[in-house]
């Protein structure tokens, strides 16, 4: 007989058990766009993840030496507490990422003593050393969970030894007193393996500095650091501390916070972090501006992120996240996108396409603009109606729009090279303002470019010369990378500065006595004996013939030296065999959809949130974001008196003028939610409703609808018009 059959023995409780949830990923590996997707994403990520392995690896050289340096002496640090000051920039999204490698690099190369501090976590002193030790005692709290990045203290690989000590640690023990003789158990064991931590066992066993990092330095509250400096200053003798602290603003936010007794207790060193903007300049360059990317971002999404990037937040990590919202939003629900491939998957990529999928590409509006510029009859039919013929028409086109991909940013960054230290920077000095210019219009029709090449005229021969090698390298790259319809021009453009070395190659002399050797000087032309413009203007005796004068004077031509006249045909050759046929906007090219992608509409409202728009619809239309049926409407000048109370106060406050009586609004609202009570015309108001009137009218005054009126004290003043 089963155990638990008789009810009066006991009563029996069965765990239930947990359904693993299904990631959705599951659900959409079926489709072709979600596989597509995947692996286009995946080949960025692996940049992006070595990209900003080796930024930070260049960022933390310096502070990882001074942390190993203080580290593997802590006896040396007693009178003073080491502080390392890292200047982070205001790009206050990526604080987060930086200290989360900045934490694991230290673990790794320096001690495996790390606790990081948030100013969120850290409202007391009571609970920024309670949240100190417990994460150098290993101890568990309530936001562990949340914060598995800041404290990696390799939980996965505890000992039946180490869990038992921390079943012993209560939270009451987190304290310094506490702490201090756990380290000095750590030190007394000196050479003895640990099994506390295998951290520990790579640095042989020797007690290390305990590094406390603090990332937002400026948000900390300014007693409670005070307190907690001068605290660990206290137990230094016993205790070897070590601070991080990052500095968003400037050093002196350092100074101003603590003051001087304070800040005699830290020996400071100054680190600094690169500059935002060189982060995402890098980034660009070695990420999305690469070639063999098959997903681009077109001008309008792309300077969309960069307003966003420039006016917002600074944050590089913003802006990738971005970039891959507007990757998501190209692919999803299109099988279509499959096409969205390196050239050599083309061919298998087509195969997979349904007559559905090839219907939609016809529909492309790049696709209807090639079909009707066709001028073969027979080819314009093929097109609408030979699904065979559409494809190896696909694989055309796309391979095609690659190679034009290549040849696009490589002139790009020639272009980039001629102009970013001209007067004024017609195109700007940065490679992602030329490409927004580039990508949204024809940039060698520009006045932008035609200033350029103006300034360019005067250039120098050896100014000339230097931006010609760089191109030349420049090219040679992109030939490399895949870029064979530039040959061409490499051949060209070298034999043009070819000439610029025959230019001013030395003149032989005959030998005088005034001259030892042969002298090296640019051939010059002789021009036309033209008088001086003073003596033709002598027997000028009205404004009639000084006009007449000054046309014939224009009209004699003066002769060219052969370096204007290199220079000349140096600029000509770029703007016409290089930047015209290379430098065409991406929307002249057929199933440029597929590659760039420019639908800003898809991706605007959700990239860039517009917090008084969605205010004014909840309060129009709760329904909107309740999905009730109580709220629902069928025209949204309806007030019903099952909407939210300040959603009724702001549709009857839309009804008066500027000045707002309070006592009518008040009976406004009563007539809409309780219209008993005003039949009844009662004298008092039932407190219940005069509280919740007083409640909307509170919120809508904090929302910045309405104000107190100085004018008349019953009355309030509305400030806003739509």
């Amino acid at each position: 007989m089963d155990s638990t059959v008789s009810v009066s023995k006991g009563c029996f409780a069965f765990k239930r058990k947990r359904k693993g949830k299904i990631p959705s990923s599951v659900h959409l590996s079926g489709n072709l766009w979600y596989q597509s997707y995947k692996k286009c994403m995946g080949s960025s990520e692996e940049l992006l993840e070595v990209l900003e392995k080796k930024i930070f690896t260049e960022i933390f050289e310096g502070l990882l030496e001074y942390v190993k340096k203080c580290s593997s002496n802590p006896e040396t640090s007693h009178t003073e507490i080491p502080a390392a000051t890292l200047l982070t920039g205001v790009n206050m999204p990526d604080h987060t990422s930086l200290f989360a490698t900045l934490s694991k690099s230290i673990q790794q190369q320096a001690t495996p003593h790390v606790a990081t501090l948030w100013a969120r976590d850290c409202s007391s002193l009571k609970a920024t050393v309670e949240r100190m030790c417990s994460q150098f005692m290993l101890v568990p709290t309530s936001d562990d969970a949340n914060d598995s990045q800041d404290c990696d203290n390799s939980s996965n690989e505890e000992s039946d030894d180490e869990k038992q000590t921390k079943s012993k640690i209560n939270r009451w023990h987190c304290n310094l007193q506490y702490l201090s003789s756990w380290y000095s158990t750590i030190a007394a064991k000196g050479n003895k393996k640990r099994k506390t931590n295998k951290l520990s066992e790579k640095f042989g066993g020797k007690a290390q500095s305990l590094v406390v990092i603090i990332p937002d330095f400026e948000s900390f509250p300014a007693k409670v650091l005070q307190e907690f400096i001068l605290l660990l200053k206290g137990y230094q003798y016993r205790v070897p501390f070590l601070l991080v602290l990052g500095v968003a603003t400037a050093v002196s936010a350092v100074h101003r916070s603590l003051p001087h007794h304070v800040s005699s207790c830290l020996r400071m060193k100054v680190f600094h972090s690169r500059p935002s903007l060189a982060y995402l300049n890098e980034v660009l360059e070695k990420v999305f501006f690469l070639p063999d990317q098959p997903f681009h971002l077109g001008g309008k999404a792309f300077k969309l992120l960069l307003d966003v990037f420039l006016f917002h937040d600074f944050s590089v990590m913003g802006f990738v996240q971005g970039y891959k919202f507007c990757m998501m939003q190209h692919f999803h629900g299109k099988d279509w996108t499959v096409l969205t491939c390196s050239p050599e998957e083309l061919p298998s990529a087509v195969k997979l396409l349904s007559k559905q999928d090839i219907e939609s590409v016809r529909k492309l509006p790049s696709v209807r603009k090639h079909i009707e510029t066709l001028c073969s009859k027979a080819d314009q039919i093929s097109w609408l109606k030979d699904d065979t013929f559409v494809k190896g028409e696909i694989v055309k086109l796309l391979t095609n729009i690659h190679k034009y991909v290549h040849s696009f940013f490589a002139t790009l960054k020639c272009l980039n090279i001629l102009t970013c230290d001209l007067p004024g920077a017609p195109l700007e000095k940065q490679l992602r303002s030329v490409y927004i210019i580039a990508s949204t219009c024809d940039i060698v029709k520009s006045s932008e470019l035609k200033e350029c090449m103006t300034l360019l005229s005067f250039l120098s021969s050896d100014e000339l010369e230097s931006k010609l090698s760089e191109i030349l390298v420049i090219l040679h790259e992109s030939l490399k990378n895949g870029a064979t319809q530039m040959m061409d021009v490499i051949e060209k453009l070298e034999g043009l500065v070819a000439k610029f070395k025959t230019l001013w190659a030395p003149v032989p002399t005959t030998p005088t006595k005034n001259s030892q050797s042969p002298s090296r000087s640019p051939l010059k032309a002789v021009r036309s004996p033209l008088k001086s413009p003073s003596k033709l203007l002598m027997n000028v005796n009205s404004r009639s013939q000084l006009r007449e004068k000054l046309k014939e004077m224009s009209t004699h031509d003066i002769k060219l030296s052969p370096f204007e006249k290199l220079r000349t045909e140096v600029l000509s050759f770029l703007l016409e065999e290089m930047f015209t046929p290379f430098l065409a906007s991406p929307q002249t090219k057929p199933l440029h959809e597929l590659v760039f992608f420019d639908n800003i509409a898809a991706v605007k409202s959700h990239i860039v949130g517009s917090p008084r728009q969605a205010m004014l619809r909840g309060l129009r239309d709760p329904h909107f974001y309740l999905d009730c049926d109580c709220c629902k409407l069928s025209d949204l000048g309806d007030i019903l008196p099952t909407l939210p109370d300040v959603s009724i106060v702001y549709k009857l406050h839309l009804e008066s003028g500027k000045l707002i009586n309070m006592f009518d609004w008040l009976q406004s609202f009563l007539t809409i939610v309780d219209p008993s009570s005003v039949e009844e015309e009662q004298t008092e108001v039932d407190p219940k409703l005069q509280a919740r009137f007083t409640r909307a009218v509170a919120e809508l005054q904090f929302l910045g609808f309405i104000k107190s009126s100085n004018r008349k004290t019953d009355h309030v003043t509305r400030l806003t018009w739509c």
